[in-house]
Order: structure tokens, then sequence, then C-alpha cells
């Protein structure tokens, strides 16, 4: 993490922040597209060296490889030479590799990127956008440094005008970060600002309600921005949801369903999934299913979550590295059945061409030298070195 000096000079300098130019956007749409982004690449040839660099650079989408590149620039001392758009590009692209899968080193990795292209941005006079800030909101909130996401949200204020995704973000950093009434200040403000809430709004509000364990607030918060008009009640809240006709999405149900999941109540976990979603036609996703089986793992409902697996299949969504993981560490750290959850590791590999992480395999060799079984855990620990399945007696529990 940044030394505190070091955060005073990146975020508590004030700067004039602009909204994207015309040209910025349309750069900002052509690099959400690989196609179009190749275009103008071709079309910004006959620019100057720095631009071309960097706009190849972006077209790989890797983030390392557009980090090489600017610090070459900065080497060079051709940082300047760049616009603010591709400046702003070139901060946005530095995230996590997976969203789904990090490791702690990777996101200390994307902060100090982060530091140090703000510091150079303010250096050679480039103005930060609000989508900059965004971009600063969404990765610290998923870090789950709340106070860092503070400190952004105080510089955005004295720079320009918050919209509904800065409201958004920095409320779900709250809930991520351990602050969730902070979330409802944020909403009183978002209020104060005439920013009308959105149905992400709503479920980070359901969130917040559910990380602080508060089921009744957050069942009744679901009845009255969801719920038929007649059977809502006249609340800010209520009055919002029916003006803009809000809808509960896939993220509202999976918010409803980690909150129960939370204490524990699988029936009104199931009731969600089984009742509640068919009513308001919204299908499950990867990330419902995930919630679902990750609840079910965690009380001991294995039976209730190879059903939903099966579920899951049987609709065309195929699992990620997220469901396996709950169904590795449940075999091996709850039940202490190192085969089985071995086994279920050649199967995300064999089948479905998943890479398991680095936790399953240390959930694995933990259950081994547990046992005393030395031998076991070196070939389990072989095989994440070199990538290769090793074949491990599965009756070995």
């Amino acid at each position: 993490m940044a030394s505190n000096a070091l955060f005073k000079r990146t975020f508590l300098v004030g700067n004039r922040v602009h909204s994207l130019s015309p040209s910025c956007k349309k750069a900002y749409r052509l690099y959400s597209s690989r196609h179009a982004f190749d275009k103008y690449a071709l079309a910004s040839a006959s620019e100057n060296k720095p631009q071309s660099t960097i706009l190849q650079a972006l077209r790989t989408r890797n983030p390392n490889t557009i980090w090489k590149k600017y610090n070459e620039l900065e080497a060079s001392d051709e940082l300047k030479s760049l616009s603010t758009e591709l400046h702003s590009l070139t901060f946005q692209s530095l995230k996590p590799k997976n969203k789904k899968a990090y490791t702690t080193k990777e996101m200390e990795v994307v902060k100090e990127r982060l530091f140090h292209i703000y510091d150079k941005m303010k250096a050679t006079g480039v103005s930060i956008d609000v989508r900059d800030y965004n971009h600063m909101l969404k990765f610290f909130g998923r870090a789950r440094d709340f106070a860092t996401c503070s400190r952004i949200w105080q510089e955005l204020n004295r720079a320009n005008t918050p919209n509904i995704y800065s409201y958004n973000l920095y409320m779900y950093a709250a809930v991520r970060g351990g602050q969730s009434s902070k979330a409802f200040e944020i909403l009183d403000s978002m209020r104060n600002a005439n920013v009308m809430p959105n149905t992400f709004t709503y479920d980070t509000l359901l969130k917040a309600h559910g990380a602080s364990g508060d089921l009744v607030k957050m069942d009744n918060l679901f009845a009255d921005v969801f719920v038929q008009a007649k059977m809502a009640s006249s609340s800010f809240l209520s009055s919002i949801a029916q003006n803009n006709s809000v809808k509960p999405s896939t993220a509202t149900f999976t918010s409803l369903i980690d909150a129960h999941g939370t204490t524990g109540n699988i029936e009104g976990m199931m009731h969600i999934y089984r009742n509640m979603m068919p009513q308001y036609k919204v299908k499950s996703d990867i990330h419902v299913y995930n919630a679902l089986i990750r609840w079910c793992c965690q009380y001991g409902q294995i039976a209730t979550a190879k059903k939903i697996f099966f579920d899951m299949e049987s609709t065309g969504i195929k699992p990620n590295v997220v469901t396996f993981n709950y169904l590795v560490r449940h075999e091996a750290l709850k039940q202490g059945r190192a085969g089985a959850a071995y086994q279920i590791m050649q199967l995300m590999q064999r089948i479905y061409n998943v890479r398991p992480l680095q936790s399953m395999y240390n959930a694995i060799i933990k259950v081994h030298m547990k046992h005393r079984r030395p031998e076991e855990a070196k070939e389990v620990f072989r095989e994440w070195q070199t990538g290769q399945m090793v074949r491990l007696p599965a009756s070995r529990e």
C-alpha cells in the first residue's frame, strides 16, 4: 500500500476536472471494440510516435504490456506527447487480469501503478476525468480499501460532479469495506444532489442490510422497491422506484441469496431461487448459482449443492473457477477428504478446461500433511508447479 505521504501527494492536490471531450468519448467507445480500435490505431499511425506506441499497447488489452510501454515513454521523457484521452485510457487499463480471482500481490502491484500514473498525469498537466475517479473507486472498493475510496471521493467532489456511477461505486465500496451504514449516508447524498438511484443502487443497499445481518430491513426494502406499487409504502425509495420502473435483476436476487445464506437460512435462500425469481421472470446466472453453491457448502448441504450444480448445467451455464473453489474447499477443509477434492480438480481441468487456483492446491496439501501423507502432498505441490496432473489414490482421505 502506498504511504500516507504518497497518498497526500497523489489525491489531496486540487485540480480541475472536465467532462470527456468528444474525441475521448470516441476513443473510449472504440477501446471497447477490438475491431474498431484497430481502425483507430491505424488512423493514428501518422501521429507522433508516443501516441502510436501507447495505442498499439492498448490494443493488446494486456495491462503488463501497456505498463511496459508507458514506462518506456516515461524513460524517454515523452509522456507530455500523450493526449489527455490516451492518458485516461492508459490509466483505466490498470486492473487485475482476472477480476474473479486475483492475489493480494497482484492487487498491490496495480495499486502502485495507479498511484504512479496518477502522479504523472498531475505532473504533466493532464486533467483527471470523472471516469478516472470512478475507475479508482471501483478498484479500491474491490480491494476493500474504503479509507482510500473516501479520500478519492473528497478529491472528486472538489474537482468535479460525481455521477450515478460514482455514487454507486462509492456505496459498493462502503459495503465491501465493512462500512455498511455509510451506504445509507451516500444514499442521502444522492438524494440531495438530485441523482436518481437505479437497480444497482438498490442491490447495494440490500447488500448493506444483509452485511449487517438485518434480514427484516432487507426484505422490507425489497418489498418497498420492487413489489407492485399498491403494496409499497410512500417512502422515498418506493416513489423513486415506481417513477423509474426499476426491476429486480440477477444481482438483486444474488444479494438476497447471500444475505440469507450468511445467516444459514438455506430454506429462505432456496425459496428465493425456486419461487421468487420465477415470479419476477428473472433467470439465474453464474453468480446466482455460485452464491447458492457457496452457502450450501458452507452449511454442509452438499446434496443440495450438487443438485444446484446439475440445475446450472441443464440451463447451459458452465461452472467457473469460483464454482469449483467452493466444492474443493468443502471436501478438503470441511470434510477432510483430499481424494474427493482432488477428483473435483481433475474434473474441472479435463471436462471444463478450468485451471485450479493455488488455494485449492493448498487446501489439499494441508489435508495430506494433517494426516501425515508427505509423499501425496509433494505430488500435489509438484502438479501446482508444473501444471501437469498427477495420479493420486482417490481412496486416501
